[in-house]
């Protein structure tokens, strides 16, 4: 995957963050990675799943996406997630 933009301090992609961080996890371990995945929208698809905004279906979201972030990251990185009040509730599970 081409990096949407690129300096020596880091890389932007553009495009789904669960397609994106799986598919650069397996070249190269991050320390940080910045992502505002579209938690909020309603009545969709995104990444193959439909969307609503249950509870079930934010959590399962969560869930693959700190998965991703534990493959990619360095053991001293970090994940920024942007999200919103219905989100927000689901990582303090």
């Amino acid at each position: 995957m081409e990096p949407y933009f690129e300096t020596k301090n880091g890389k932007l992609y553009c495009g789904d963050c669960i397609e994106i961080m799986q598919d650069i996890s397996n070249t190269v371990k991050v320390d940080a990675i910045i992502t505002d995945p579209p938690f909020a929208f309603t009545g969709g698809i995104s990444n193959g799943m439909s969307s609503n905004t249950s509870d079930q279906f934010f959590y399962f979201w969560w869930q693959k996406i700190c998965e991703c972030l534990k493959d990619i990251l360095l053991p001293i990185g970090s994940g920024f997630i942007w999200c919103d009040w219905r989100t927000a509730k689901l990582i303090y599970r």
